[in-house]
């Protein structure tokens, strides 16, 4: 993906993160969400603004968030990392994936 489109997206996480946005959609799971792995993929525009609008939704049974933010600079992650300690997270970690990064937490 290009620069302009990965700064796009990091814009808009960092957005998400700090007014989270209001999702028309329920509290059901991305299409592409991978449940045997328990892992959210946030990639596209409306996947971001899903996942940021509740990161409640990318939690699993335990209690473990794990949400991969594709083509996403790491810019982005301390404001995640703001958002779900403020949310009551623990544990958080950011860990850098080829061109984007994963984020996980512990309730």
């Amino acid at each position: 993906m290009e620069l302009p489109n990965r700064l796009y997206l990091s814009l808009l996480v960092i957005a998400c993160a700090i007014i989270p946005p209001r999702s028309k959609r329920g509290g059901q799971a991305a299409d592409n969400e991978i449940i045997s792995q328990h892992v959210s993929v946030a990639a596209t525009t409306e996947e971001i603004k899903f996942f940021m609008g509740d990161l409640n939704r990318a939690v699993d049974r335990q209690g473990g968030l794990t949400l991969q933010f594709t083509d996403c600079l790491t810019i982005a992650a301390p404001f995640i990392l703001f958002r779900l300690k403020r949310m009551g997270f623990s544990n958080s970690r950011v860990l850098i994936k080829g061109k984007g990064f994963m984020v996980t937490a512990n309730r």
